[in-house]
């Protein structure tokens, strides 16, 4: 997190009945320098052993949030979804 690695992605949601994309769940990555693009089965679990997890799901959730502000403003009916893995965020 300090080094400014972790992205979000955004996953499209999309309506069964209306085939269109109703909002976007927001995945975390962690673009790593050499390794490149590192999935989540790979870091989390360090992540919640050593307590970092907290901060991984605060700084998600806040990435999140000021995405939906901005979708929002133009679709307000558009919905951003997280999963959150901490028990504990804010």
């Amino acid at each position: 997190m300090e080094r400014g690695e972790l992205r979000v992605h955004y996953q499209p949601i999309v309506d069964a009945v209306g085939s269109r994309v109703s909002g976007c769940e927001a995945l975390v990555r962690w673009q790593h320098p050499t390794r490149g693009l590192t999935f989540p089965d790979v870091f989390l679990p360090v992540a919640e052993g050593t307590g970092l997890i907290v901060d991984i799901d605060r700084w998600v959730m806040e990435e999140a949030i000021r995405a939906a502000c901005t979708i929002r403003a133009l679709l307000p009916d558009f919905g951003v979804a997280v999963n959150v893995f901490s028990a504990r965020i804010m």
